[in-house]
């Protein structure tokens, strides 16, 4: 018969323990210190001290002379709650090595419920963490290559833009779809500068997604230089981009917007993008028809629709994370995004793209999707 099968149960789990290729150890939370008690042969390789080594000591040494960590916050606050917890926190070997080290950290009662032991298991996470930080480089990189360093600036108006990260890209590395450009036109009408405005949203994330929104940027600028109309330019954006995008689509807003002293002609033309929202004499409106997405179908669908603006007024352009934030019964929707836009009416261009984040945070403040808003208001406040 083989001899394990005459081991005692306490004694089969002390040997699978021993064997398990997880750094594993226990501390006595009857104790003063929560010292070690029991520790494994992986513990042992995994952090280069030998068990006569840290027997008796709390396995704080861990993490001597490493900088302040909050993990180590989290982990106090499960101890003091009696609480299991699982944090990802630097730790340094015998030999000085720092690793991250993945901690699951359990406690143990007995038959009365008193606690009486913490059981750890410890994980060497540090190839892993790397490669996220390495992918989390490239979707920065990646991510600053889809929008312009910095926007114009444009006599006549007052613009700002933000851009909120959603929890895919924050913490996932995902590169997101979204971009946004501002530029001026070869065009004019009368005294009117010409300038273009668009935002955009191509389906899908990483870097398959970036290579494609940069194309999808730079080939929308080089067709909204002439003096074309926004229609026009998304129904040429769609002939260049179908049969090139594969399964993927893009929705588009484009403004073109002529400037004159004292007020802006804006024509509006989207290929499936969410209306933009016009603030005018304190009231928002959704403008703009919706059209048809790009890239999809050989002939895409696009119309201009001209919105007059006067000192003061205000165009918002946005892509959908902004309006799809929160839960599918509760999203924050367009009639939240008017409510607020008509609240900041009067406001500065910063101000009101402030107040729409804000807004959006409080609503979700795990927001999941990536959200832009670029914000052109009619500067009111020259000579």
């Amino acid at each position: 018969m083989d001899g394990t099968a005459e081991q005692a149960p306490e004694e089969l789990l002390a040997t699978a323990l021993e064997d398990l290729g997880v750094a594993v150890c226990i501390s006595d939370a009857r104790l003063p210190d929560l010292p070690l008690v029991w520790v494994n042969r992986a513990f042992t390789a995994t952090t280069g001290y030998a068990a006569d080594d840290v027997l008796g000591r709390n396995c704080r040494f861990l993490q001597d002379g490493l900088p302040p960590q909050p993990q180590v916050d989290e982990v106090r606050a499960a101890l003091a709650a009696e609480q299991p917890v699982v944090v990802v926190m630097a730790n340094r070997r015998a030999d000085g090595v720092v690793f991250q080290n993945e901690l699951t950290l359990t406690p143990l009662h007995d038959d009365a419920g008193t606690l009486t032991h913490y059981l750890a298991l410890q994980r060497d996470v540090t190839a892993q963490v790397r490669a996220e930080a390495e992918q989390a480089d490239l979707a920065r990189t990646l991510q600053s290559g889809l929008v312009p360093p910095k926007l114009p600036d444009v006599p006549g108006l007052d613009v700002a833009v933000r851009y909120e990260p959603g929890s895919r890209t924050a913490d996932g590395g995902a590169v997101s779809g979204d971009f946004y450009d501002l530029y001026a036109t070869s065009g004019a009408v009368g005294a009117a500068a010409t300038w273009n405005a668009a935002i955009g949203d191509v389906a899908g994330r990483g870097p398959g997604a970036a290579a494609y929104t940069a194309t999808v940027r730079n080939l929308l600028k080089g067709l909204g230089l002439g003096q074309g109309s926004p229609s026009r330019a998304l129904r040429l954006l769609n002939s260049a981009l179908h049969d090139e995008l594969g399964d993927r689509f893009v929705t588009v807003a484009l403004a073109q917007l002529q400037v004159r002293s004292d007020r802006v002609r804006a024509t509006v033309a989207l290929g499936g993008h969410p209306q933009p929202v016009a603030v005018r004499d304190g009231e928002a409106a959704l403008v703009g028809e919706p059209g048809t997405l790009i890239g999809l179908l050989p002939e895409a669908v696009a119309t201009d629709v001209v919105v007059p603006l006067q000192q003061g007024d205000a165009l918002l352009l946005y892509t959908d994370g902004l309006t799809e934030a929160g839960p599918a019964g509760d999203q924050f929707g367009e009639d939240r995004l008017l409510e607020v836009a008509a609240g900041a009416a009067g406001g500065s261009a910063a101000a009101t793209a402030d107040a729409v984040l804000d807004a959006v945070r409080q609503h979700d403040s795990g927001v999941e999707d990536d959200a832009a808003l670029l914000v052109l208001r009619v500067d009111d406040r020259r000579a």
